[in-house]
């Protein structure tokens, strides 16, 4: 009965590893924003706005298809060595990543060594899934889809 246990424990073990090395592999590798969800989720919240405050829309409805196109052209490298890099053709942001201990959250920090974690709602080798924290929910940030670059 003992023996049965510490198999069991050492099998948990190596699965909390594989999951944790398999989402750090799936991670690495280049992303881009899904243009058409961000696009979907956009218009469904100018809806709701356009329900409860209708004056303003107008120009906000104007200005979805530059910022898709504007958020459309960045890259986020998330490169093995803990490295990533965020931008566009002209600028990248360069900085450091990992993972939360519970592999829960992408965490990286700038140059200054200022951290931002983010948390990853899916994770798999055709799509990312990150949630805003609460306060860039306040601020209307989106769950950020994105797909292979």
């Amino acid at each position: 009965m003992l023996k049965l246990r510490y198999v069991i424990l050492f099998l948990l073990l190596i699965s909390m590893v594989a999951c944790g090395t398999d989402k750090k592999k799936a991670l690495t590798r280049k992303w881009k924003v899904d243009v058409e969800a961000l696009k979907t989720y956009m218009k469904s919240e100018l809806e709701k706005q356009k329900k409860e405050k209708p004056e303003g829309i107008e120009m906000a409805e104007k200005m979805v298809d530059a910022m898709v196109k504007m958020m459309g052209s960045i890259v986020m490298d998330f490169k093995a060595d803990g490295t990533l890099e965020v931008g566009d053709e002209k600028r990248k942001n360069k900085m450091k990543w990992e993972l939360s201990e519970d592999k829960t959250q992408i965490i990286t920090k700038d140059e200054k060594n200022k951290e931002q974690r983010m948390k990853i709602k899916s994770v798999s080798s055709s799509k990312l899934e990150i949630e805003p924290d609460e306060k860039d929910k306040k601020r209307g940030m989106p769950l950020l889809t994105l797909i292979p670059a």
